[in-house]
């Protein structure tokens, strides 16, 4: 199976600058699974206009990293929460996670291998 991610758009913006390109992995690393959590457990505690603007955050790092099908997910996710939709949210919840999941272990396997 192929990964869930790319990283050629990022390469191309960044001009194959690989400095930048591994501050901006690391960045993502360092803010990206901390807003994961905290959706989670806001859409477990039924906040969800902390899971509508947590997901929000997450979309603009999900387009750079072209995530393919999970960009419209990160979207449903917003938009759930934005209807109050509690049973579409949980179940987009569940099924993101452990894709979501294992980029972030996957992004920085390959951050240390760069």
């Amino acid at each position: 199976m192929g990964k869930n991610y790319s990283l050629q758009g990022i390469i191309a913006l960044y001009d194959h600058d690989m400095g930048t390109i591994k501050q901006i992995l690391q960045m993502f690393l360092d803010t990206s699974p901390k807003l994961w959590e905290e959706l989670k457990k806001a859409g477990k505690n039924n906040e969800l206009q902390r899971v509508k603007e947590n997901a929000h955050s997450l979309k603009p790092t999900v387009e750079l990293l072209e995530m393919g099908e999970l960009k419209k997910e990160i979207r449903q996710i917003e938009l759930a929460a934005e209807q109050e939709d509690r049973v579409q949210l949980e179940t987009l919840i569940n099924k993101f996670d452990p894709v979501i999941t294992g980029i972030f272990a996957d992004i920085q396997e390959e951050l240390e291998e760069m």
